[in-house]
């Protein structure tokens, strides 16, 4: 991981429902760096996992102001010399997308890693009991969204030389509930967009390797979210937590030049669950 150091990552989060804080007790004392602040959500977990790796250039983009700029406090608590900047997006508006890609550049000049994380965080339900208007969001904000980020990605990527001993221009990881194979009773929409992004993933990932641009995706299961029928209280809060920095460090390992070509694969990060196709 030691070439993260550096580099510049852009970490974007869409998720719905209400974000949860994570405090030091609910995590293991072994994790030093991540157990000394509190995060509010997978976002953060990644973040600080990144800048625990020695990156000295984090720029964090979602819908929650306040979640944006708790997670900077946090990360500058523990690691003080980072530069971290927090910027509001609203990935279903094209606009508001440039330009916050625009901004990433004209702090930090390039991006090397590139981190979307989806995650709809709805309740479960069956095809027929939802709305027009749901599955219209669930497109707009979290399939469009994500190929407008990717596509603004691969602009500039484009643009960029190779830093040396990085072996490509950069990396953009896709962090998605499901993998292509695997199906959860009543999650339709979270089917929906997860395979759009893994297919959308899978074939820029081939059309750009010549460009030295790699592309993977995360199908990280319920990782993303607070576990529900697992536990309650301190007990869910330590599935999740444990989830999150799984995610976490695959999302660094892959996006690290460690993980040498590896591009346009689907990691599962699910215990396993992947391995049944029906869950």
């Amino acid at each position: 991981m030691d070439l993260l150091r550096l580099g510049t990552v852009v970490i974007t989060g869409a998720a719905a429902g209400t974000s949860h804080i994570y405090s030091s007790e609910h995590c293991d004392q072994g994790d030093d760096q991540l157990t000394d602040s509190m995060f509010s959500d997978a976002e953060s977990v990644i973040a600080c996992l990144f800048a625990q790796y020695g990156c000295k250039q984090i720029y964090l983009g979602g819908s929650r102001t306040a979640t944006l700029d708790e997670c900077r406090r946090k990360i500058l608590a523990v690691h003080p010399s980072v530069q971290v900047f927090v910027r509001k997006l609203d990935q279903s508006d094209e606009g508001d997308v440039d330009t916050f890609f625009a901004s990433v550049v004209q702090s930090f000049t390039r991006i090397d890693f590139a981190v979307n994380l989806v995650c709809q965080d709805r309740e479960p339900q069956a095809t027929v009991d939802i709305s027009a208007e749901d599955y219209a969001r669930s497109y707009t904000v979290y399939q469009r969204g994500a190929f407008l980020i990717q596509r603004a990605l691969l602009r500039q990527l484009l643009k960029q030389e190779m830093l040396p001993g990085f072996g490509s221009r950069g990396s953009i990881v896709n962090v998605v509930e499901l993998g292509a194979t695997a199906s959860l009773a009543d999650r339709p929409l979270a089917a929906a967009v997860a395979n759009a992004i893994v297919g959308l993933s899978k074939t820029d990932a081939f059309d750009y390797a010549t460009d030295a641009i790699r592309i993977n995706c995360i199908a990280a299961d319920e990782a993303l979210k607070l576990q529900k029928g697992i536990g309650v209280g301190e007990k869910a809060l330590l599935r999740s937590m444990e989830g999150m920095r799984s995610v976490a460090n695959a999302t660094a390992w892959l996006s690290s030049p460690g993980s040498g070509w590896l591009t346009g694969l689907v990691v599962p990060v699910d215990k396993g669950r992947n391995l049944n196709c029906v869950w």
